[in-house]
């Protein structure tokens, strides 16, 4: 084992253990399906029956309608969109939007009246994966209930679904036209000129918002300099973007820039950086977000939304100021279910998710950074430490630990025992709390801790860290 003094040799390593099959095959995750490209489910002969599958659930409630479909930069995209409109029966109508972020998909399939709105994407991952985001027709990704019928369909032994490669769905669109429909919606939700006299770092990832996010951040007043902007299929979030802000950090302070902005592949996540180079929290974003509706008056229910990873100094403060918090589980698509569940119509994640339904029913970074720009464009000269409001988190230390597979967590029985060991740490201290689980989307299990002291979290990490290993030994 190497030294427990390195908690990013630890974030690096793998737990090499195999373990049994899962009994049931789980395609989704919680943002959708996502793996390599050319291995299962990511290739062209799934996705096409990942539409037939899609065709079936469909015309249990609809003969007909639109289906909007999108892609990112990936050199795979437009294998995978061609597989799937192969597979969608010619009963509905498909719409191509071209390259075009997901949130933007989001906002169209509901302004639009499509009945389903699909992003061929893998976010932030690297080019050589890909995946699928799959929305209804109010552009709220599919329920996990409905994510199981699909599945049903997808794994019967007996693949009886219709086969409508010969008689296809028709390829309507202009995906100009539809990128013009989200650009006024966009000039209709700000003020003409409410980024004047900014200089702004733009970081698009290489992704879905390279050919027009610069562009809207001009029309709003904004002085660009743009970064991962030139798109070749197999460049998207390499160096750039929400997975390396230290390319922005540099370039906002080289260039002497107010701020910066970066997103990942298709857009829904934000990250930001003050003249200094200084990331932003997520939290502080949802926090400062909620004040400012809050002293608007636009903030519903005086309530936000936001699930159990996010700092509880974000509960602390907006007590104070009288808006209460409201937590669900992990994932964008549990923020945006709690939200219509509680009426509030702001909400987000710690990963920089972040939801106003006032303008889009999807994650929307871009959106996110001009609102939260207007948020502190009172009295502050573009450093973190000027901003009203502002507040230190509570000490917390994360690790994303890669494993092999994932074992189910209350079957590692030395990782439960370490757990409940540093429950009762903090117990006694009265403060703190622990997280301990597998991402959604990747083979990773993410440990959180939040204590009284930095040193108390990291320490506790590192001990529950060795638990795991100790943990996937044993079962194997």
């Amino acid at each position: 084992m190497p030294p427990q003094s390195s908690l990013a040799k630890m974030a690096g390593r793998r737990c090499n253990i195999h373990h049994m099959a899962h009994v049931a095959q789980r395609l989704f995750g919680t943002d959708g399906i996502r793996g390599k490209f050319g291995t299962f489910p990511i290739t062209g002969e799934f996705f096409e029956k990942i539409g037939r599958a899609l065709t079936v659930y469909l015309r249990k409630t609809t003969a007909n309608g639109k289906i909007f479909i999108g892609t990112d930069t990936r050199t795979s995209a437009n294998l995978l969109k061609n597989a799937l409109f192969g597979g969608i029966g010619e009963c509905f109508e498909v719409y191509d939007l071209g390259v075009l972020a997901t949130p933007a998909i989001a906002f169209l399939t509901k302004q639009c009246g499509a009945i389903c709105g699909i992003s061929i994407t893998a976010s932030h991952n690297p080019y050589t994966d890909n995946g699928v985001k799959i929305f209804n027709g109010e552009g709220q990704k599919l329920p996990v209930a409905e994510e199981g019928h699909l599945e049903d369909l997808l794994f019967r032994e007996v693949d009886n679904m219709p086969h409508p490669a010969r008689a296809s769905a028709s390829i309507h669109g202009n995906p100009a036209e539809f990128l013009n429909i989200y650009r006024r919606h966009w000039e209709e939700t700000f003020a003409p000129n409410c980024l004047k006299d900014l200089s702004i770092v733009f970081d698009a990832a290489n992704g879905a918002t390279a050919t027009y996010g610069s562009t809207f951040l001009s029309q709003l007043g904004a002085n660009v300099f743009a970064l991962g902007h030139t798109p070749t299929g197999t460049n998207v979030n390499e160096n750039f973007g929400t997975e390396h802000p230290q390319t922005l950090q540099r370039a906002v302070v080289e260039m002497g820039a107010h701020l910066g902005v970066a997103l990942d592949g298709d857009g829904d996540r934000a990250v930001l950086c003050d003249r200094d180079g200084k990331i932003f929290a997520s939290e502080h974003i949802l926090a400062l977000l909620a004040m400012n509706f809050h002293r608007q008056k636009r903030l519903k229910s005086n309530r936000l939304v936001t699930t159990i990873a996010c700092n509880t100094a974000v509960d602390e403060v907006l007590k104070k100021h009288g808006i209460d918090v409201h937590r669900c589980d992990v994932g964008d698509r549990n923020v945006s279910e709690a939200m219509v569940h509680m009426e509030s119509n702001l909400g987000g994640e710690p990963s920089g998710h972040i939801i106003c339904l006032d303008f889009s029913p999807s994650a929307d970074g871009l959106f996110t950074a001009v609102a939260f720009i207007q948020a502190i464009a009172d009295g502050w000269d573009f450093r973190i430490s000027s901003l009203r409001d502002y507040f230190p988190l509570n000490p917390c230390e994360t690790l994303n630990l890669p494993v092999s597979t994932k074992i189910p967590i209350e079957k590692l029985s030395d990782l439960q025992s370490a757990i409940a060991a540093a429950e009762n740490e903090l117990a006694q201290l009265g403060t703190g709390r622990i997280l301990v689980r597998y991402s959604g989307t990747e083979n990773i299990l993410r440990i959180f801790v939040e204590a009284d002291t930095d040193e108390r979290a990291k320490k506790l990490v590192l001990h529950i860290v060795n638990a795991v290993e100790k943990s996937y030994v044993r079962v194997t």
